[in-house]
């Protein structure tokens, strides 16, 4: 009898822990919410970063803005055969920029143009950076 008590005792709690959850999985849930709502501040924050080369900052069109973990975040900027990729990483409450790389078509020899991609790429990730912090 005792026994079966024991069982259905270890049952009950079992349940009320899958019910309620581990605390370590609700403060998670609560710090991915949060990520996701300053990622998505920083998101509508884009369009209106400023630049020094502001020129060709217009001519950049977001292309993709996504989560990729739960603390890790990717930008895609383009513009005709070239473009940019941000990576980012929630930390501390801030999304920060953490590597960034510029691309172009296989097929494109302009290395003016790559070069000056590549200047834009840190003035870039500074003002995103900035725009975080807001």
């Amino acid at each position: 009898m005792n026994q079966c008590r024991a069982w259905t005792i270890l049952l009950v709690l079992t349940g009320v822990l899958v019910l309620l959850g581990s605390p370590g999985q609700t403060a998670q849930s609560k710090k991915e919410d949060v990520a996701g709502k300053s990622f998505e501040d920083l998101k509508a924050k884009i369009p209106k970063i400023k630049i020094q080369d502001d020129f060709l900052l217009g001519k950049l069109k977001v292309e993709l803005a996504r989560r990729i973990s739960p603390d890790q975040a990717k930008i895609t900027f383009v513009h005709k055969k070239y473009g940019i990729f941000i990576f980012l990483r929630y930390f501390d409450g801030h999304w920060t920029t953490i590597r960034g790389e510029v691309f172009q078509a296989p097929s494109t020899d302009e290395k003016e143009s790559n070069r000056l991609f590549q200047s834009i790429l840190g003035a870039l990730m500074r003002a995103i950076d900035k725009a975080s912090g807001e």
